[in-house]
């Protein structure tokens, strides 16, 4: 699992418009390229922490960080720390900061600090060398950053880009991916190839026959491009709990009607990437999520070209012929002789925006996500009976600890439920299954009891009970998901045919926030997208 952390970079520009990076080595992503800067404190600002940073890297005293010229977010881990061998894996959110000052080298006495950051070195780069960096740049869009400073007038500065959620793993750009793909739609409309066709249509460029799956290449206006398909064996993202928005955080150029047009058409994606500025981009996934089949999908150069003219071979091709037209003059002569189709851009993310919930897992994720987000509401707290003392009895007696310490957590599930398959009330652990008949009746009676006496409030869905020798402390959730319910197996979070029945029972002011989720038909009409975000 990944864990968020928070940082933050400066960029540190030159009278004649260089910048000033520093080589890191990460064992994750390998050598890059990238500014000074990095983690904050607790309780530091993204600006505290960039001046910080800044002068612990560099001993620059004499400089603070500027506007600000955009956020992002990208994973990788961070260095094994001092006593530990194992790094720890993050999700970093970083604020990029613009600073201007003279051309130096970094000043003495930061050894120190290059070596806890696993910084190798540090150069000056003018924009012409930064535009052909070999190596990884962090962010890889930070030569568009910079044109954009520099073209800005005299004093002003570009409003800040939200560059959003950056992939360490992408695919080629959209123009390599569009050359091969194109040569094999312009050869398969002359013959139908042995495997790999392609097709180009009004809107793009479509894989057709690669058997587990399929990817489609859109050009948008501005130089921009959209990728999207799915691999039917490899594409994690798909049936998740609650389901992905793998549009979540997209620009507002992407071709939004073309994209929610195929969603309603039942088209379900398992990647989905977009191009600007020098860069791939995509949603952040789930933890869970490890492989999206986009590598085992999209091609990572021309091999595809490659197996279909070994194929042409060895179906009687002349050699010469394939050998022709496997010339990267002759992919390229190949791909222009198809429409290059280029879509307007979109006018900005629809409201109201709908992810696909077609299993009924997603559907009670969906609540639980927004159960999580809810707040409880105010009650009394009930006294405690006898069924509370039969409950602990029978944890202090049932529990394998010979000290008088227990604890049982437990959630409601009504027999009327279509999703209980008990077909009677009872309780459920965190892992979904049932508890047994005693304990159930105990529970049963004890939720019963505390209970006011027209029900009108509610009765817990969520109880724990932790006892002693000597204690009971009991801990109740009637509205929402508590932190201590640490399932994570869809239905076992939440029970929306349990939940309908109980917020119906409710008095109208007693029903929290999330209740109208319950009422709509998210199977059908999808969830809403604020709610399939990790």
């Amino acid at each position: 699992m990944r864990i968020p952390r928070q940082a933050a970079r400066v960029a540190v520009l030159d009278p004649d418009g260089a910048i000033f990076l520093f080589r890191y080595d990460n064992e994750e992503v390998g050598a890059h390229w990238a500014m000074p800067g990095g983690g904050l404190n607790p309780g530091e600002s993204p600006r505290e922490g960039a001046l910080r940073e800044l002068r612990e890297e560099t001993g620059w005293t004499d400089l603070e960080p500027g506007p600000l010229l955009g956020t992002w977010e990208h994973d990788f881990t961070l260095a094994p720390a001092e006593g530990t061998s194992v790094g720890v894996p993050v999700r970093q959110h970083e604020h990029l900061y613009l600073a201007r000052g003279p051309r130096r080298e970094p000043a003495d006495g930061v050894a120190a600090a290059h070596a806890v950051d696993r910084i190798l070195h540090g150069r000056w780069w003018t924009p012409a060398e930064l535009a052909a960096a070999p190596d990884p740049l962090w962010p890889p869009q930070l030569p568009a950053l910079l044109a954009a400073v520099r073209d800005a007038p005299p004093g002003a500065v570009p409003d800040p880009v939200a560059l959003g959620y950056v992939p360490n793993e992408a695919p080629p750009p959209p123009e390599v991916l569009w050359t091969h793909g194109a040569a094999l739609a312009a050869w398969a409309a002359e013959r139908p190839l042995p495997l790999h066709n392609y097709r180009v249509d009004d809107v793009g460029l479509h894989s057709e026959d690669i058997g587990n799956g399929w990817w489609s290449l859109l050009r948008v206006e501005g130089g921009r491009a959209v990728l999207y398909g799915i691999d039917n064996d490899y594409s994690e993202s798909i049936a998740q709990v609650p389901p992905v928005d793998l549009l979540a955080g997209g620009p507002s150029w992407l071709p939004w009607d073309r994209l929610a047009t195929l969603t309603d058409r039942g088209e379900t994606f398992g990647f989905l990437y977009w191009w600007a500025d020098g860069a791939w981009g995509r949603a952040p996934f789930p933890h869970s999520v490890r492989e999206d089949g986009l590598r085992s999908m999209v091609p990572d150069g021309d091999g595809e070209v490659r197996a279909v003219l070994e194929a042409l071979e060895e179906d009687g091709a002349e050699a010469a012929d394939v050998r022709r037209m496997g010339t990267p003059e002759a992919q390229a002569a190949a791909a222009r002789t198809v429409a290059r189709p280029r879509l307007p851009a979109g006018r900005g993310e629809p409201a109201g925006r709908r992810v696909p919930c077609d299993l009924p897992e997603q559907y009670a994720g969906v609540i639980a996500v927004a159960m999580r987000a809810a707040d409880e509401l105010p009650r009394t707290t009930p006294a405690a009976g006898p069924a509370l003392e039969r409950l602990t009895s029978w944890l202090r007696a049932n529990h394998p600890s010979t000290d008088g310490h227990g604890a049982l957590t437990a959630a409601f599930a009504d027999g009327a439920d279509a999703g209980n398959f008990y077909r009677r009330d009872g309780f459920h652990d965190e892992r979904g299954t049932r508890l047994g008949d005693e304990v159930c009746g105990l529970l049963g009676d004890l939720r019963d009891a505390e209970a006011d006496t027209e029900a009108s409030s509610g009765r817990w869905m969520y109880l724990r009970v932790r006892v002693t020798a000597d204690t009971v402390t009991v801990d109740r959730a009637h509205d929402h998901l508590p932190d201590w319910w640490r399932s994570r197996y869809g239905s076992a979070e939440a029970r929306p045919g349990t939940l309908a029945r109980e917020m119906a029972a409710r008095a109208p002011r007693w029903r929290p926030s999330w209740v109208g989720l319950l009422d709509e038909d998210i199977p059908r009409n999808g969830a809403p997208a604020a709610l399939c975000r990790p």
